[in-house]
Order: C-alpha cells, then sequence, then structure tokens
C-alpha cells in the first residue's frame, strides 16, 4: 500500500510549519505488510493471518484459538455473538449520520431495515430526534 516493500511502516504525526518537529501527542500508525510472509517472527504471523485453516498456521497458541472460533460449537456462537454486535453497532452508527442529515425516519427505517419505533429510539437517546 505505501510502495516501500517494507513489513511494517511506522507513521508518527508532525507539524510541517515547525520542520516535521513531533507533534508530541504519541500517536502512531503501524502499517504491516501482508504480502511479505519472510522467516521472521512478522513473516510468520502474516502467514498464520491469511491461513484459512488452522492446522496450515506456525503458531500454535494462535491455530488453537482459531481452531476453538471456527470448530468448537461455543466457539462459534461466541464469534457470532461478537459479529452481529459489531453489526448492530455500524447499523446504529449509520442511524445516527442519517439522523444528522434529517433523512424521514420511515426512510432510515427502510434503509437499514431497522423497525421504525427502534429509530425513533435510537433518534432520541441520540439527542437527534426531530
Amino acid at each position: 500500500m505505501l510502495g516501500g516493500g517494507l513489513p511494517i511502516y511506522h507513521v508518527h504525526r508532525t507539524i510541517d510549519e515547525l520542520d516535521g518537529k513531533r507533534f508530541g501527542d504519541d500517536t502512531e500508525i503501524i502499517y504491516v505488510n501482508g504480502q511479505i510472509q519472510n522467516d521472521t517472527m512478522l513473516g510468520h504471523l502474516m502467514h498464520d493471518f491469511f491461513c484459512k485453516n488452522p492446522a496450515d498456521m506456525r503458531s500454535k497458541l494462535l491455530a488453537e484459538r482459531a481452531n476453538f472460533f471456527k470448530s468448537n460449537e461455543h466457539g462459534v456462537s461466541t464469534m457470532c455473538d461478537i459479529m452481529e454486535k459489531l453489526i448492530a453497532d455500524k447499523v446504529v452508527k449509520i442511524i445516527i449520520n442519517q439522523l444528522k442529515i434529517h433523512m424521514p425516519y420511515e426512510q432510515i427505517a427502510q434503509v437499514t431495515e431497522t423497525p421504525l419505533d427502534e429509530v425513533i429510539r435510537i433518534a432520541k437517546e441520540s439527542n437527534l430526534a426531530y
């Protein structure tokens, strides 16, 4: 993505007008190039992240956890619950964004496949009711 061919990049915030001096808030973005799956610890981890079958992973601990979430009844149920929560949170964010532009409640309900009373509840709780 960044075009340097490196396995990892560290990005820090800087101030242009102060000759690139660091901003000093200790924020950092770390990009990892998943295509580099060489014979390093990071390369092995990237290999494992791309494995569909836990048996093909190099890290036994990661393989055990992946297998739990893919094959164990409790693990699959847990993962489904997590995914449903993530999806629900995303739908709420979409509804809030639509409320901010004053889209009609009925249209929001239709577009997000959410009951109208739920859209109204979210509008009231977010102080975006109109």
